[in-house]
């Protein structure tokens, strides 16, 4: 059964794949390769060597970010195997892709994976791992984790990976340090590309053979990047995502991006794999550079620290253009986040809640990311009959910023009783504060009745808040059923909704007794895949839910159902 669920969960979603290794593998093939002098690759490691190779990781604990030391414990190697190659490398949804950056990152028991099937040579969860860092853009914790090893690279497909975390992360010189130190290298055009453009670039007077190496390359971009030190690439999304893999890596290290073109962009047409590498451009537009960080701190890309750095960096701005006391609020909207900051700090406590309500209408342009420099002021804060707007972006902002809901703010929403009650919003906002509270779990004591949910019986809000109250007794059916469509008979199918992979969703619920960590969230992440949670089939919102509560990410599973919930209002 095992090897059936891997060939088809491989032959399924191999198009959710896109592996940086089999593009630059393609675009070998445009050249005829060149001769290297090529020394016998290491032998295949111990299992002792291998277990210390796959363990490495950034996080330990889940209050550091990871899934703890058991994230792989009583799962199957090609199982997990098939699952990191086909998983997604990032989604839009700030929850998704923390859930898959935090599975990448965890540092866990590999001694506790049950070995099937022997690792094949370079496919160690290290390398996998990695490689899935570099599609999602998580170039600096791609780096960081390559060179957590104590020994050099015992298969070529490790190092290759490392050194483009070397490049990406802005790392030529001590990539090309890197490659010195390797006992082999193979013979295709990676590596012959790599070490002439290393060659020529640290050399004053470059070899004729290595200039004819990159001149005959195919890749245009590179022999023009190695030999003129004025060479900018004019980026936009499109054309920078046609180039090769290696030609990215390489205008990264460089920081050889002409950002001028990207006034006119907004967050939405930038893949995550590029606000990494804008970010480290010293140039770009000051409102995008501030959006831009706003979202790579929200998609987990960068620390909160550099958001809050940002700031103050803005606040102290500010002020040194206006020393006077009486500072005039900012023209730019960008720059007002950071003013109301530092004023709502200095105000009284009865001043502080007008000056919040000045920044909530900027969260439609900038993201929820923007309130997390607030998130500890807003536990302590004291509202004055707030909107149901108001209260909602309370919450969007603080579960999308890593936050609890504080029982100040869930008291608020079980006893509104202003506008718009017993309205979507209402009801959903009653449904969110249920399980935000600490001691409660999403599939018992639900609050909601069937005449509360009644007149949405037909909307999205009313099909998901449904199959909660109906989850107790589907839970239990859930793992006997052979068809994921058969157990959600209650429910209607708006054509508004994204159905799941079948072969995915059985998955996910035969687990749901199992306790396996890491499969898991690898399942979950791919249902997740590609839509937004508003458009999440509700029996499907459920089992997610349900499995994530089971392997005891409790406070991940109540964040998945408040956010769906919210945006199921949408």
């Amino acid at each position: 059964m095992t090897k059936y669920i891997t060939l088809v969960l491989l032959s399924s979603l191999a198009i959710l794949s896109t592996n940086a290794h089999a593009q630059d593998q393609a675009g070998a093939e445009k050249t005829n390769p060149q001769p290297l002098a090529q020394i016998e690759e290491p032998k295949p490691l111990s299992a002792n060597d291998l277990i210390k190779l796959e363990s490495l990781g950034l996080y330990s604990k889940q209050s550091e970010g990871g899934y703890g030391k058991d994230l792989w414990a009583g799962s199957a190697r090609s199982d997990i195997t098939a699952l990191l190659q086909a998983a997604p490398s990032a989604s839009k949804i700030p929850l998704v892709n923390n859930m898959i950056l935090s599975t990448l990152l965890t540092k866990a028991k590999a001694s506790a994976i049950e070995n099937d099937v022997l690792p094949a040579p370079g496919e160690d969860l290290l390398t996998l791992r990695i490689e899935k860092l570099l599609e999602a853009g998580a170039y600096t914790q791609a780096y960081e984790l390559f060179i957590q090893r104590e020994e050099q690279p015992y298969h070529e497909r490790l190092a290759r990976t490392g050194i483009l975390a070397f490049l990406y992360n802005g790392e030529k010189s001590n990539a090309c340090l890197e490659i010195k130190t390797y006992d082999f290298i193979q013979n295709d055009d990676f590596w012959k590309h790599i070490i002439a453009y290393c060659n020529i670039s640290l050399s004053e007077t470059p070899d004729d053979a290595d200039l004819s190496i990159l001149a005959e390359s195919g890749y245009k971009v590179l022999s023009t990047l190695a030999t003129d030190k004025d060479f900018l690439f004019p980026y936009s999304p499109d054309a920078f995502s046609a180039l090769s893999t290696i030609e990215q890596a390489l205008i990264a290290a460089e920081e050889r991006l002409d950002v001028s073109g990207t006034t006119d962009l907004t967050p939405q047409d930038i893949p995550n794999a590029h606000i990494q590498l804008l970010l480290h451009q010293g140039s770009l537009p000051p409102e995008l550079h501030f959006t831009l960080t706003a979202n790579a701190v929200a998609l987990g890309l960068i620390p909160a620290k550099t958001f809050e750095k940002l700031y103050a960096a803005i606040a102290k701005a500010q002020n040194d253009k206006n020393p006077d006391s009486k500072t005039p609020a900012p023209t730019e909207d960008f720059e007002k986040l950071p003013y109301y900051l530092e004023k709502i700090k200095k105000a009284e406590k009865k001043e502080q809640w007008a000056l919040l309500q000045k920044i909530m209408p900027f969260t439609k342009k900038y993201g929820p990311a923007i309130f997390r420099p607030y998130a500890p002021l807003i536990a302590n804060i004291s509202a004055q009959e707030p909107s149901l707007f108001e209260i909602t972006q309370i919450y969007t902002a603080l579960i999308h910023n890593g936050a609890p809901i504080p029982d100040y703010w869930i008291d608020i929403a079980e006893k509104y009783d202003g506008d718009k009650k017993d309205s979507a919003e209402h009801i959903a906002l009653r449904a969110a504060a249920h399980f935000a509270k600490s001691n409660s779990s999403v599939f018992k004591d639900f609050p909601l009745t069937s005449t509360d949910i009644s007149p949405f019986v037909d909307t999205p809000l009313g099909q998901n808040l449904i199959i909660f109250m109906k989850s107790v007794d589907k839970a239990e059916d859930s793992a006997k059923t052979n068809s994921a469509y058969e157990k959600d008979f209650y429910l209607t199918t708006p054509s508004g909704y994204v159905m799941p992979t079948v072969v995915v969703w059985d998955r996910l619920t035969k687990l749901n007794n199992s306790k396996v960590i890491g499969e898991t969230i690898l399942l979950s992440t791919l249902s997740l895949h590609g839509q937004s949670m508003h458009q999440l089939y509700p029996g499907l919102l459920r089992d997610i839910v349900l499995s994530t509560q089971n392997v005891n990410l409790t406070t991940l599973s109540k964040n998945l159902a408040i956010v769906a919930i919210l945006e199921s209002t949408n």
